[in-house]
């Protein structure tokens, strides 16, 4: 992928996505397991960029709270440019973004159980699906192409 720029209700899909795993074992199996550590990870990172970097948080407004001279330097060597209120704050909105991502990702489960029900009885049969398969099986359609995206786009 060689993307440079992100629109931002990208990397909110992006999150919520990689939160279906966790979303759908508490949906369906009503427990939460060690398996999205990994996932965990990105989501928050991501979150974190958004709102430290990116400027896509509405209570902190389009501010980067990255000083220059730490860019590309490891956490623990950077220092911190504003007050510890505004550290709360960063925390509250990375946290209020992956946690919005998360429901939106359990809401999403919930609304298409049946189309996860029936993906998971294929999974148990063929161990793995392509996205012709995929489709077939959840009853989705076929995703737009770039240059119905654009057009559907331009259009609302």
């Amino acid at each position: 992928d060689d993307r440079t720029s992100y629109a931002e209700d990208y990397l909110h899909a992006r999150i919520t996505c990689a939160l279906g795993g966790r979303a759908a074992e508490k949906l369906v199996y009503g427990v939460t397991t060690t398996g999205a550590e990994n996932d965990l990870q990105q989501v928050t990172e991501i979150a974190r960029h958004m709102v430290l970097r990116w400027g896509m948080s509405e209570k902190l407004g389009p501010i980067s709270f990255v000083a220059p001279e730490d860019e590309g330097l490891p956490p623990a060597f950077q220092h911190q440019p504003y007050s510890e209120a505004t550290a709360e704050l960063i925390d509250a909105e990375v946290r209020r973004i992956v946690e919005e991502s998360h429901g939106e990702a359990g809401r999403l489960l919930a609304e298409n159980r049946d189309k996860l029900e029936a993906l998971a009885q294929a999974l148990l049969k063929a161990e793995s699906l392509d996205a012709k398969e995929i489709r077939e099986v959840t009853g989705l359609a076929e995703p737009p192409g770039p240059e119905e995206d654009v057009s559907r786009r331009l259009k609302t």
